[in-house]
């Protein structure tokens, strides 16, 4: 009587042993996953002699960018680009940064520029062209699609570019 007990108390064991080290090894893997996990940001730079629109990776892990739209609110996206959105360049003037074609990993603490426009604001045309740039940027939006190194799907990244609105209310009013 006394080995039967023994037995059932054995495989009981044994049973929850192979439980508690499927569910460990289960842990594990989610931890794995977490500890890689990119966070992208879309952050702009508005300045008197700088534009800029930029992804950064602010997560733990490499993101893998598997595609950038921009587009008007509530419309299909024309281009994939911000630089096709923006009017045409002055004479003598050229785009200081810009990407196309953006399937491409990001380490952590990168960044991806999408638009960047150094000028002289002391020059009435580049000042004047900055502004036409702000309000091209502030009728967009940005959408990033990511995934990280396991190849897990997120929701996209989306950011409204109104935040150049807010430098033409004021120089309108000045």
């Amino acid at each position: 009587m006394v080995e039967i007990i023994v037995s059932i108390l054995a495989v009981a064991v044994a049973g929850l042993s192979l439980w508690y080290t499927n569910k460990g090894l289960s842990d594990q893997r989610r931890h794995n996953r977490l500890t890689v996990k990119p966070i992208p940001f879309v952050a702009c730079a508005d300045y008197e002699d700088l534009i800029r629109v930029k992804v950064r990776n602010d997560g733990t892990g490499p993101m893998i960018v598997r595609g950038i739209s921009a587009r008007k609110p509530g419309c299909e996206p024309e281009f994939n680009d911000l630089v096709s959105y923006m009017p045409e360049l002055p004479s003598g003037m050229a785009w200081s940064n810009f990407s196309s074609g953006y399937v491409r990993s990001i380490p952590v603490g990168s960044e991806l520029i999408l638009v960047e426009l150094k000028l002289d604001h002391a020059q009435s045309a580049q000042a004047a062209f900055r502004d036409l740039c702000r309000a091209s940027l502030s009728q967009l939006e940005i959408s990033v699609e990511y995934t990280d190194v396991y190849g897990s799907k997120f929701e996209n990244e989306v950011r409204f570019l109104d935040f150049f609105a807010r430098r033409l209310a004021s120089s309108k009013a000045n």
